[in-house]
């Protein structure tokens, strides 16, 4: 499959997942380089393939729940709860019996079906002393995610990241499962809101900037974006 058959097959999974999510009021937006590519191409970006979508946290977690148990067949929900190998915070959603997998990572044992992402959109929290906590956090977070990536890769672990890769799996999952609620819980009406891609915690604009929402067309077809795209765009990519 080239580049652009490609496009079209993840443009036909962004259509059922936005639709699921209109049908179950669940408050999405095209978010990073999918909105980008909306706003400035009117639809993929030429030579990129990824599909990314932002929901609110609260909203995030209905439509984990309600996606494993309603979505149809063909899809897998991926995630750390759902793929025990799986080594990030947000959510895939795959294709079965398909395969769309970097060489590199051939040793990871997950599944690799074709998939577009979904991000959680998480309040930040506002005081100095509960920003630290929150990024210390999801960075440990973060570290217990990555243990069976960096094992695949052959990556060398430093510091503690080497005590963190003796602990069994079920034991850091269960850890993530449980710092990943403290760190999100109560966030979603905080003024500013970062996208749960890693253990970085960085703004990534205002509430009112994603919340707000506007249809734009996205290869010939509407999806939602966010009203303040400008100010989002501008913020991620500078001078897009």
């Amino acid at each position: 499959m080239d580049l652009r058959e490609l496009q079209l097959y993840k443009l036909d999974i962004l259509r059922d997942i936005t639709k699921f999510c209109d049908q179950n009021d669940i408050q999405y937006v095209l978010a990073y380089g999918t909105l980008l590519g909306a706003v400035r191409h009117g639809g993929f970006i030429p030579w990129d393939d990824d599909v990314d979508i932002a929901i609110p946290w609260n909203d995030y977690k209905r439509f984990i729940k309600m996606a494993k148990k309603n979505l149809p067949p063909r899809y897998f929900v991926q995630n750390y709860r759902y793929d025990p190998e799986f080594p990030m915070m947000y959510t895939q959603i795959r294709v079965n019996g398909t395969t769309s997998m970097p060489i590199k990572m051939h040793k990871l044992n997950m599944h690799w079906g074709a998939c577009i992402d979904v991000f959680p959109l998480v309040g930040v929290w506002e005081s100095e002393w509960g920003l630290a906590i929150q990024k210390r956090l999801l960075v440990l977070t973060n570290s217990l995610l990555v243990s069976d990536y960096m094992k695949a890769v052959d990556m060398k672990p430093q510091g503690t990241q080497r005590i963190i890769n003796y602990i069994p799996r079920i034991i850091r999952r269960l850890c993530v499962y449980v710092l990943m609620g403290i760190a999100c819980c109560g966030t979603e009406k905080k003024q500013d809101w970062f996208g749960l891609e890693n253990g970085n915690v960085q703004s990534q604009g205002k509430r009112t900037e994603w919340i707000e929402r506007q249809e734009w067309t996205f290869e010939g077809e509407k999806f939602w974006i966010p009203k303040a795209y400008d100010a989002i765009l501008t913020k991620a990519y500078g001078n897009y």
